[in-house]
């Protein structure tokens, strides 16, 4: 999750001092220490755990927020999507047998165009979550910063 990469040492999205900024945040909340830079280094799992419990509270914390709800809004329109297109590929290759078994050459070229759009999202789905993922998690410590 991006909410967790980012909050990483070793992550370059977000500059030294806003992490510790952040990290410091959530001490002052919520009394968890985040693993330092070398004890991160030593237990990378273990600060994984850390940071998915701190960003846990920092949700509860911010809830909708300002923002927050309308990019969370757009993040699971584009997974749910994704997660569809499994399914609207599978129908459309049943259109297009069907359609041009019956010589329904408009439809069949609709179910055409359709399958390479559903593959398209497909293929390109990792760069799609992680765009919309990373505008979820930028906005979500925006937002708990400035509460």
């Amino acid at each position: 999750m991006p909410t967790t990469k980012f909050l990483l040492y070793n992550d370059p999205k977000f500059s030294k001092e806003y992490k510790m900024r952040l990290r410091e945040q959530i001490r002052l909340d919520f009394q968890i220490v985040l693993p330092d830079e070398n004890e991160e280094k030593a237990d990378l799992s273990k600060t994984r755990k850390k940071i998915v419990e701190a960003v846990g509270l920092i949700k509860s914390k911010v809830g909708n927020g300002r923002l927050l709800l309308q990019f969370n809004i757009e993040y699971g329109f584009w997974r749910n999507l994704i997660g569809g297109s499994i399914f609207g590929i599978l129908m459309s290759l049943f259109n297009i047998i069907y359609f041009f078994h019956k010589n329904n050459i408009v439809i069949g070229g609709i179910s055409v165009f359709l399958a390479f759009s559903f593959a398209i999202l497909l293929i390109l789905h990792r760069p799609i979550i992680n765009s919309f993922g990373s505008q979820y998690a930028e906005r979500l410590f925006q937002e708990y910063l400035q509460l």
